[in-house]
C-alpha cells in the first residue's frame, strides 16, 4: 500500500488551519494523498464481530490511510485520540507523536516521570495552594527562581522571581485558574530544543534576549542550528529514552545547560512541537518528508 495521510487536527485559533496541514504534508511528496479531518468527522462502528472506523464526509474507511498523525490540543482529547489510536493500530497504519502512548503535559508530571528515569531535572516544587507554595519555594528552592504554569507554553505566564516580596506580588496577582510549578534558576546562555521527527533529528540552540529569561522564539530568542555534539550524547541518549518510552516519535526536549558547572537539566517535552511555524522551517519539512517516506507501511 502507497504512503497516504490522514491527519486528526484538533483546531482551535491558536493552531494552523485544517488547509494549512493540507498543504504542509502534500508537499511531502508529489502526488502524497493527506485528508485532515476534525474529530467530529470520525464515524465509529462496532460489533461483537467488527469494528470499523470511517472518516471524512466521504466516509473513507481508516485502512485506506498508512499513517496516523495527530495534532493541535491533543492531550486535552484524549477521549477520542485513545480510541481512534486503538483502531488505527489494529489496521497496521503508522501513529506519530504519541497520540496513543502515555505522554502527559503537565510540567509535574513531567518532572516525576523524568526524575524516576534518571533525567537531571532543576530542583522543583509544586503545591496548588498559593501560600504553600510560597512556602515551599522559600523553604527548598530560594532565590532567584522560575515559576510557571503547569501547563502552559510557548513561555507564558512564566516568570523569573528575585525575592519574596516580588513572588507574592505574582503569585498573587496571577489568574486563580492557573497553578504554578517553580523550580530552581540555573544560570544560562540560552536553552537546547531537540528536536526528532521519526529518526530525524536537529539540535537547536535558542538564545535568550537581553533583559529576558525566556528563550522561546514566540517570545523573541534568537535561534541557530548547532551541531549534536555540541550537547553532551549522554543527555541526548537520555532524551531519546524518555521518549521512548512514552512513545513519542514525533517531539521536541528542551534542555538547558549550567554556565558555571556546566551541567545539563531537562526542562519539558513536548509532543506537539512546531512544525508549520517558528524557526527553520525548510528544515523541518524536510525532516517530516524523511520520516515519512522512509517510514514503510506496514500493511
Amino acid at each position: 500500500m502507497a504512503n497516504s495521510i490522514l491527519v486528526l487536527h484538533f483546531e482551535t485559533s491558536a493552531t494552523p488551519s485544517h488547509d494549512d496541514y493540507k498543504q504542509f504534508f502534500s508537499r511531502l511528496d508529489q502526488g502524497l494523498p493527506v485528508s485532515v479531518v476534525s474529530p467530529d468527522d470520525l464515524v465509529f462502528i462496532l460489533s461483537n464481530d467488527s469494528i470499523e472506523l470511517n472518516v471524512g464526509s466521504e466516509l473513507i474507511p481508516i485502512q485506506s490511510f498508512s499513517h496516523l498523525i495527530a495534532r493541535g490540543s491533543v492531550d486535552k482529547h484524549r477521549d477520542i485520540v485513545l480510541p481512534v489510536v486503538e483502531v488505527a493500530q489494529l489496521f497496521g497504519l503508522i501513529c506519530w507523536n504519541g497520540a496513543g502512548g502515555s505522554f502527559v503535559r503537565s510540567k509535574l508530571a513531567q518532572n516525576v516521570q523524568m526524575q524516576r528515569l534518571g533525567l537531571p531535572i532543576p530542583k522543583t516544587v509544586f503545591c496548588m495552594n498559593r501560600t504553600m507554595l510560597m512556602n515551599a519555594i522559600n523553604t527548598y528552592i530560594g532565590y532567584p527562581c522560575i515559576i510557571k504554569d503547569w501547563k502552559g507554553s510557548h513561555g507564558n505566564d512564566n516568570y523569573l522571581i528575585k525575592s519574596h516580596e516580588h513572588l507574592e506580588e505574582v503569585l498573587f496577582g496571577a489568574d486563580e485558574q492557573i497553578n504554578f510549578i517553580a523550580q530552581e534558576h540555573i544560570p544560562n546562555d540560552g536553552d537546547y530544543r531537540y528536536l526528532n521527527i521519526g529518526n530525524e533529528e536537529l539540535l537547536i540552540h535558542r538564545s535568550t534576549l537581553p533583559g529576558s529569561h525566556l528563550s522561546n522564539t514566540s517570545q523573541g530568542g534568537v535561534a541557530k542550528i548547532v551541531d549534536r555534539t555540541e550537547v553532551d550524547q549522554a543527555v541526548l541518549g537520555q532524551a531519546n529514552d524518555y521518549a521512548n518510552k512514552y512513545e513519542m516519535t514525533i517531539y521536541g526536549a528542551d534542555i538547558i545547560k549550567h554556565t558555571q558547572t556546566q551541567d545539563y537539566y531537562f526542562l519539558e517535552f513536548n509532543s506537539q512541537p512546531q512544525i508549520l511555524t517558528g524557526a527553520f522551517l525548510d528544515e523541518k519539512r524536510e525532516m517530516m518528508r524523511k520520516a515519512i517516506l522512509d517510514t514503510p507501511p506496514t500493511l
